[in-house]
């Protein structure tokens, strides 16, 4: 028996609901999910309201979190990744920061051990 785990991230199925990702996703015997934090599963970046529900989807299909991805380009502003950690203004700097803080409380709701977030691009001048 292989040690090899095949996971899928919920970034491919932005128009599908967290029920129906889960449900393909173990009907294909994956064997967990990262779940990307996007505008379409978090309206208004409230992520601990999902808390609930996601906790029941892994344990109703049996597919662990194996990661969250604060990546997406267009996540905070309609410029790629942006705002970012490396943002020459402190106060857009914050707001990703904020937003990285607050995937690492709902990880920990979710029972999730690894983030993955993005640094951001590095401004002209």
């Amino acid at each position: 028996m292989s040690s090899i785990k095949y996971c899928y991230s919920s970034n491919g199925f932005k128009k599908n609901t967290f029920e129906q990702t889960f449900k393909i996703l173990s009907d294909l015997k994956y064997d967990g999910i990262e779940i990307a934090i996007t505008e379409e599963h978090f309206p208004k970046l409230n992520l601990l309201k999902q808390t609930q529900l996601l906790n029941k989807l892994t344990a109703e299909f049996n597919l662990p979190i194996t990661n969250i991805h604060v990546g997406e380009p267009f996540l905070l502003s309609k410029k790629p990744h942006f705002p970012s950690i490396i943002s020459s203004e402190k106060s857009e700097r914050l707001k990703k920061i904020d937003l990285i803080k607050e995937s690492i409380e709902f990880a920990n709701e979710i029972n999730c051990q690894n983030i993955t977030i993005t640094s951001g691009v590095l401004e002209e001048g």
